[in-house]
């Protein structure tokens, strides 16, 4: 199950260090958005929302980002374990995770 949070934790950094656009700040402040809709839910069903809506924003915004700093990188990881364990915390099948972070590896 760790292995899984720290998927989706790696998979947000890359977000922001495959290429170049867009300001780092800007993603950190969209993934907050996303681990805050994540850490909101109470149940599968509105967590597998949270994760499509983080899959969606990862497939939108990658390879779209500036360089980071290494203050910026620490803390889009923190937001990354968080957001994965709000996931799992709102019963989102760890099968799920695992195929997320497979499908993001891939892409």
């Amino acid at each position: 199950m760790q292995r899984l949070i720290v998927l989706v934790s790696v998979f947000c950094m890359s977000v922001v260090f495959t290429g170049c656009g867009k300001d780092p700040a800007k993603i950190i402040d969209e993934v907050k958005e996303l681990k805050d809709q994540a850490c909101s839910c109470k149940d599968a069903e509105c967590g597998d929302k949270a994760m499509a809506d983080f899959e969606a924003y990862f497939t939108e915004n990658k390879g779209k980002s500036s360089g980071a700093s290494e203050e910026q990188e620490k803390e889009l990881a923190k937001l990354g374990t968080e957001l994965g364990m709000c996931l799992v915390k709102a019963g989102v099948s760890p099968q799920k995770l695992k195929e997320l972070g497979e499908k993001m590896q891939a892409d």
